[in-house]
């Protein structure tokens, strides 16, 4: 199985999130072996075509059956084949047609596998063997695609895509080449009930008939289903090349007599250098077919070639052939023996980038292509009364209707000045009426041309410009009416709507965390109005349901990568269903993981700071528990040191009568009190305090050993002044002790009350003082 890479296909928007081209899905690795790639996707929608090997061991019971090299082809969900056609390739054996020996889901999205029919396509046998191909393998090629087409469309069944390049060859025997028609992706169904189509290309322009019919048939009958646009506009009809296509088993016998035109005469029977340019000539007159040399192969080639669908050949017709008839040949296309006049060309030929144009459609591609070369050369006033003069004469061509003709005078009247974009845009589309929609050369169909363009402005520089002259610029209504350009105009107000949208959003987010406007200030780039946001944004708008699904699987991804919540990044992604939220989220997903690490980088410090005060707080009950009995000594020798010397002078005083017995006995009743009440005090201070912090900076002993210390010093460098304080203080001892011993055990427990209530307001060992004392 190959894959028609030139095949156009319109497509829905959905999601693609296939994983890289070059793996098998899980579920298939086990039992397939990846041997080659056969084509990666090329954008949304596209099928990944890879050959795979089955597994010999551990193969489960739903493997295909026959072994050996299969083709595995894995669709984009969005762009899935029709069940019903994959239904009859799986149970059906039909002659020279592949046959699916595996169909199923993976992650998501459709898969088929088929057994490998070859490595030779008819496409690579032409570039291997250049000129007409031997008679022998056009009637085998003729014999063995009428056999599949024939079965195919006897099932209700419409191929809609046969080319060169999906006729795979399993011999290289003329007579005998094993041809096997493959890549069914395009496949549909048709209708039972007529449907009348609108046909505008030139002859052949009316009704057709069923799978089948041949000439006389019964005009208006069309048993036709509409679905997305899709096909290779080399092999077209020129029914199926319309704007709105229409699906009729005619235009698999239109495409196979291009084939066989093409392999008879060694050359596609319609010179072009772009594919949209056949159908432009086909409009004019059918294929030139002057290079089929062989009668009986001509005659095939006019009946399949026959541009009216009621008299083109069908399955009946090339079987009548193949056995030796000569079926009728619509005398209307082909009463002389050379193609249709085209319509009378301009005087002289059109110069442009070195080369000179006789036709309208061809110098059309050339300006699509050259666009920046375009807008010079019409720049001129001489190069733009030219090109009017050149294209007025194919205005009465009958390939014009009276729309085309009054489009013409608009253009000529806007080509008076200098071009502006718009006006190359639709002098490009009434120069080639069925090219796509395309700009500067790159296609902007809104199925994936635009995806894929806005995709490639992130690393390339000219869908870069592309993009930045399609946001000045305001041309893809002007191509909606491009065929496949349906929901451009669309597309392009959504675009705008989000270029309008960001900054406000922007603005919201920031009035939210005041804090991160700053921050946005000091890196304008993550959230700038630059180019490359600008593609972003119309990739949105052209895939708003793949981007918002790629965007929230990433925005997800990175929410599981922070280590911590960033409350505003938490904020901007609430809306899952808003894919401009979740832009900026993307844009802005380094600066919140830069916030989640130092957040965790804090809450981790202080942890760690509540384990090291832990730590320290259990560290000091060990060793209050263990220095308890010292300070609880400090504590006793304080309370002994205040009451030691008041109980000896009480004793002096009762030994040598110095006061009254009365004076003496409530000294000597208070003494015991007030000691005990001194000790006490000092007791508990030294308890809840803890011994760490107790003595000597809170302790009653410590502080009576600080002030002797001071009061010695001060005895020491003035000695005449501390005799004289030492002697007032001893006189002031000996006249309380006489008048009235009782003072000194209150007033060293009023003393020591004082003090133990200014030490209330120290703190014990405790988390507090630990922070305050820890290195």
């Amino acid at each position: 199985m190959t894959d028609a890479t030139e095949t156009e296909q319109e497509l829905p928007e959905d999601a693609e999130d296939r994983r890289d081209a070059e793996r098998l899905p899980p579920a298939l690795a086990a039992r397939y072996r990846l041997t080659g790639v056969l084509s990666r996707t090329g954008g949304p929608g596209r099928a990944i075509v890879l050959r795979v090997l089955k597994v010999p061991r551990g193969a489960g019971e739903g493997a295909p059956e026959g072994g050996g090299d299969h083709v595995f082809k894995w669709y984009d969900r969005a762009a899935p084949p029709n069940p019903d056609v994959q239904h009859l390739l799986r149970t059906t054996r039909l002659p020279h047609a592949t046959h699916l020996a595996e169909t199923g889901q993976a992650e998501g999205h459709p898969y088929e596998i088929a057994p490998s029919h070859g490595d030779t396509d008819l496409a690579r046998y032409r570039r291997d063997h250049p000129g007409p191909a031997p008679t022998a393998l056009v009637r085998a090629v003729v014999r063995q695609t009428h056999a599949a087409l024939a079965a195919l469309h006897a099932r209700g069944f419409v191929h809609r895509d046969v080319t060169p390049a999906n006729l795979v060859l399993g011999s290289l025997d003329p007579a005998d080449p094993r041809l096997t028609l493959v890549d069914f992706a395009l496949a549909q169904p048709t209708r039972a009930e007529p449907r009348r189509a609108t046909v505008g290309a030139g002859a052949g322009s009316g009704a057709g008939v069923g799978a089948g019919a041949g000439p006389g048939a019964r005009a208006g009958a069309w048993p036709t289903e509409r679905a997305a646009w899709g096909g290779t506009l080399r092999y077209l009809s020129p029914q199926a090349a319309l704007q709105h296509q229409v699906i009729h088993p005619s235009d698999d016998w239109w495409s196979l007599g291009m084939i066989l035109a093409e392999l008879a005469g060694g050359a596609h029977p319609v010179p072009h250098t772009h594919g949209a340019y056949v159908p432009v000539a086909l409009s004019a007159g059918p294929p030139d077919l002057s290079l089929v040399t062989e009668p009986r192969l001509r005659d095939l080639c006019r009946g399949l070639l026959t541009r009216d669908p009621d008299t083109r050949w069908g399955a009946a017709q090339v079987a009548e052939w193949l056995a030796g008839g000569s079926p009728p040949i619509d005398g209307r296309e082909w009463a002389a023996p050379s193609r249709a006049a085209p319509p009378e060309p301009a005087t002289e030929p059109f110069p442009f980038m070195g080369r000179e144009f006789t036709e309208p459609a061809e110098l059309g591609l050339a300006l699509d292509t050259y666009w920046r070369q375009t807008e010079r050369a019409l720049a001129r006033r001489r190069t733009r009364n030219a090109l009017v003069a050149w294209l007025r004469p194919f205005a009465d061509s009958p390939r014009y209707d009276d729309a085309d003709r009054e489009e013409l005078a608009a253009l000529a009247e806007l080509l008076e000045k200098a071009p502006a974009p718009a006006t190359l845009v639709r002098l490009v589309s009434w120069l080639v009426p069925t090219l796509e929609p395309t700009f500067r050369g790159e296609a902007v169909d809104p199925t994936t041309g635009l995806a894929d363009l806005a995709a490639r402005a992130e690393e390339e520089e000219r869908a870069l410009s592309v993009v930045e002259d399609l946001a000045r610029h305001p041309v893809l209504p002007l191509l909606e009416s491009r065929p496949g350009g349906e929901g451009l105009a669309g597309v392009d107000r959504a675009w705008r709507e989000a270029l309008r949208r960001w900054q406000p959003g922007v603005d919201a987010l920031c009035a939210e965390f005041p804090a991160l406007r700053r921050r946005l200030r000091d890196q304008p780039g993550r959230t700038a109005m630059d180019a490359r946001l600008t593609a972003q944004l119309l990739h949105i708008s052209a895939a708003p349901e793949r981007c918002r699904a790629l965007l929230d699987r990433r925005v997800t991804a990175r929410l599981r990568r922070l280590p911590e919540p960033v409350p505003w990044y938490g904020w901007l992604v609430a809306d899952r269903n808003d894919p401009l939220r979740l832009l900026l989220a993307e844009r802005l997903g380094g600066l919140a993981e830069n916030d989640a690490w130092a957040a965790r980088t804090e809450r981790r410090a202080r942890a760690e700071g509540r384990r090291r005060d832990a730590d320290y707080l259990r560290a000091v009950a060990w060793l209050n528990a263990q220095q308890l009995p010292v300070a609880l000594g400090w504590a006793a020798a304080g309370a002994l040191a205040v009451t030691f010397p008041w109980v000896f002078l009480i004793g002096v005083a009762d030994v040598a009568g110095l006061a009254s017995q009365r004076s003496v006995a409530l000294a000597w009743g208070a003494a015991p009190p007030g000691f005990a009440v001194v000790l006490a005090l000092e007791l508990l201070v030294a308890r809840r305090i803890g011994a760490l912090t107790y003595h000597p900076q809170h302790s009653l002993a410590g502080r009576l050993i600080d002030g002797a210390g001071r009061a010695g010093r001060f005895a020491r460098r003035h000695r005449v002044l501390g005799a004289l304080a030492l002697t007032g203080a001893l006189a002031l001892l000996i006249a309380t002790v006489t008048a009235a011993a009782w003072l000194w055990p209150l007033a060293s427990v009023l003393a020591v009350g004082w003090w133990t209530w200014r030490r209330r307001g120290v703190p014990a060992a405790s988390a507090g003082s630990a922070r305050g004392r820890r290195p």
